[in-house]
């Protein structure tokens, strides 16, 4: 017992050696994948497996007890109060016995919530853990839910449930942590698999997790964005079951709203955005005519932290470099490329066109969250706008709710106004017209805009937007996405003398060169070797000849 410290610290530091050498140790059972062979060991997995070792070197294998059953002659209580003595020593001592229990019960593939031995080693966790460390494991290892190893996903979702039958506080955190492991219209097939055993279990304790306010906002927002999702199923897996889920999420959705409506407030717009897409189902109609009507609701922000619900966290992370950092706007706009390979799949991207095949939902999603980002930040972002809403019109019908996402945003003057008349202005261009239309517009006729974006904006703006601002947005969709008036720009709320999105847009349209990927420019004047003659010239005409120096000096900073 005297020397059980210094044993631990070697033991551990021989542990962590071996494991970054790649070797493993026999009979590790161990926890998560290893996406490739040089990989380096995932420091989580070493903690926890050195604690779960000390713990068997001193205890366990010496009385011949295995966490998975009960052997014969095993000397399994004993083993259980040897356990509880050494964690009544030092708190260090307890954290390591809660950890290490919590871990052998995950790595251990025959150890099931109905065996005598589990349910001993998990009162023992919870009559020890006052320090929270096996919700605070769970929850690591729930935000890892892909990279765990099949055999172990069933033995983590069942420590999950049993946590929530024991009202463990942790048990909610863990909970919301696996609705961002499975976001709306996620068409991987663990995805559909954690969605069908997550969604029952939700119901069944619905009384008790639904105290939480964060945890009913969020699960409202969440589960009814899977109902719009599963109107156009990704997956073969989530068609074969989408008649069962919808009514899973509907009988969600509707305990929330009529149990926890006060909650619903601290969701601000969400609660509409999340009711949009879906309010023509029957039974989602009542709850989108009483949300409707609430003043309130129409004013108010979009919290941050609901619409990150919806992404996944390191999809969250991403966006938010891209749009807080600027990053989107660099290397002819490869960062925006990179993301939608890694969460929408197989993309091209022609200068600033970006199509992909990617659920719909979802990318109305991430639209709605980048554009709420920006909307702090202040940055123009036109190589993001563009490409994302070139995503929208390459899925055509489908991408019907990706484009309400821009229009939705617009519901409040401000960045996002500022940012659709740009994407509108640059994606205006004269297209070949019949007699009939040149009769009625000239020579050019305007672009039309996307088919279904001027019905969203006339069907929602009696409800969302009752402003003068919105019929100057609806009546610049109808004119083709022309230039918005002066007066339109200043009661989108751009400041007298701002450098503008329309400005920003004009440039990238007037600079980008055919058949090239479009690059950035600043008042006309050309990256190095554009045409430096028609720089100067249009730095003259502009400022009198004072643009010449003023143009080389901001082209160089840029």
């Amino acid at each position: 017992r005297r020397g059980s410290g210094q044993f631990a610290g070697h033991a551990e530091l021989e542990l962590v050696a071996g494991m970054a050498r790649g070797s493993r140790p026999p009979g590790a059972g161990l926890l998560l994948h290893a996406a490739h062979e040089l990989d380096p060991p995932d420091k989580f997995e070493v903690s926890a497996w050195a604690h779960y070792r000390r713990l068997r070197v001193e205890v366990l294998d010496k009385m011949e007890v295995d966490m998975s059953a009960s052997l014969p002659g095993s000397l399994h209580g004993w083993a259980i109060s040897e356990l509880h003595h050494m964690a009544s020593t030092s708190t260090e001592l307890l954290k390591s016995v809660c950890f290490g229990i919590v871990y052998g019960l995950l790595v251990h593939d025959g150890s099931s919530s109905t065996s005598l031995v589990y349910l001993d080693f998990l009162s023992l966790v919870l009559s020890l853990d006052c320090h929270s460390i096996a919700g605070r494991v769970i929850l690591e290892v729930s935000c890892r839910f892909h990279q765990l190893k099949e055999a172990r996903r069933p033995r983590l979702l069942g420590m999950v449930e049993d946590m929530a039958g024991a009202l463990l506080d942790d048990a909610r955190t863990v909970v919301l942590a696996l609705q961002r492991q499975v976001t709306p219209g996620d068409a991987r097939a663990a995805s559909t698999w954690l969605l069908r055993w997550l969604l029952p279990m939700v119901l069944r304790h619905k009384s008790w997790l639904m105290m939480d306010s964060h945890v009913a906002v969020r699960s409202f927002l969440w589960s009814l964005r899977w109902v719009s999702a599963l109107q156009r199923p990704s997956s073969v897996e989530l068609e074969d079951c989408a008649v069962e889920l919808r009514r899973d999420l509907l009988a969600l959705a509707s305990f929330i709203f009529e149990h926890g409506r006060g909650h619903l407030l601290e969701a601000g717009s969400a609660s509409l955005w999340a009711l949009m897409s879906c309010r023509d189902q029957p039974e989602v109609e009542p709850l989108w005519r009483r949300a409707s009507e609430d003043p309130s609701l129409l004013v108010a922000i979009l919290p941050k932290e609901c619409l990150e619900h919806l992404l996944r966290p390191e999809e969250q992370e991403h966006l938010s470099f891209l749009v807080e950092k600027g990053a989107s706007e660099s290397h002819d706009g490869l960062q925006v490329q990179w993301f939608a390979e890694r969460y929408f799949g197989k993309t091209v991207l022609h200068g600033t066109s970006l199509s992909t095949g990617g659920n719909a939902t979802h990318l109305a999603d991430v639209v709605l969250n980048a554009l709420n980002m920006a909307e702090a930040v202040g940055r123009p972002l036109p190589v993001l706008w563009s490409s994302l809403w070139a995503a929208t019109r390459s899925l055509g019908s489908s991408g019907a709710e990706a484009r309400l996402a821009f229009v939705f945003a617009c519901r409040r003057p401000g960045y996002a106004r500022r940012a659709l008349a740009a994407v509108l202005l640059e994606n205006s261009t004269a297209q070949p017209v019949a007699e009939e239309e040149e009769a009625l517009f000239g020579p050019e006729a305007p672009a039309a805009p996307a088919p279904d974006l001027l019905a969203h904006v006339e069907e929602l703006a009696a409800v969302f937007l009752p402003d003068s601002a919105t019929k100057d947005l609806v009546r610049i969709l109808a004119s083709g996405g022309g230039p918005p008036p002066d007066e339109v720009i200043r009661r989108s709320g751009e400041k007298p003398g701002q450098k503008s999105f329309r400005d920003s847009a004009t440039e990238r349209g007037s600079s980008r060169s055919p058949g090239r990927p479009h690059s950035q420019h600043k008042d006309g004047v050309r990256a190095k070797g554009g045409n430096k003659s028609d720089a100067k010239g249009r730095g003259k005409g502009k400022s009198k000849g004072k643009g010449k120096g003023k143009g080389k000096e901001k082209g160089k900073k840029r």
